[in-house]
């Protein structure tokens, strides 16, 4: 019984340390914040990303099931891969970040599929699930327009993740 109970404790402080590190990089450009409704969390950028992103009006972000974000503007996509570091089994390896040029239609296309996600209640979910997918429409223009939903691993999401590496 007390040997059980060791490797309890030991187990529990094991986890406890490794995990105290996996927030260092979220302080960089992202914050966790929690959403009042459908008990998802929702990522919130610091200031300075915050007020970088301001001149664009409506930016699109995207959490893939590796927790990997994709932030699409008028102008632009970036990749922000989770560190290998940090991935859940602490060897798999996501990338590079990506910082690359988008066109208008490219923009448009990505909103366009937005669009059709959020109005497909059939694949939304309340309640991460391993493989979802996190969306969010930030407008800092009016934050009434301010949306987020998780979806299942389905394959409207699939699409969607093609067509965001297209554009990277």
């Amino acid at each position: 019984m007390f040997y059980r109970l060791a490797f309890i404790i030991v187990t529990i402080s094991f986890f406890s340390f490794n995990c105290k590190g996996a927030d260092k990089k979220m302080d960089k450009d992202i914050k966790i914040t929690p959403v009042k409704s459908n008990n998802i969390g929702s990522l919130k950028l610091n200031k300075t990303k915050e007020l970088e992103y301001k001149k664009e009006g409506v930016i699109y972000k995207y959490n893939d099931g590796n927790g990997n974000l994709y932030i699409i503007t008028k102008n632009k996509i970036i990749y922000d891969p989770v560190p290998m570091h940090l991935t859940s089994t602490g060897t798999f390896d996501n990338g590079k970040r990506k910082d690359k040029e988008i066109t208008e239609a490219s923009y448009s296309k990505v909103a366009g599929e937005y669009k059709k996600i959020f109005e497909n209640k059939k694949i939304h979910i309340e309640n991460r699930l391993k493989g979802s997918g996190f969306f969010k429409i930030q407008d800092f223009d009016n934050e009434k327009n301010n949306k987020n939903i998780l979806i299942s691993n389905c394959d409207e999401k699939r699409e969607f993740e093609k067509l965001l590496k297209s554009l990277l």
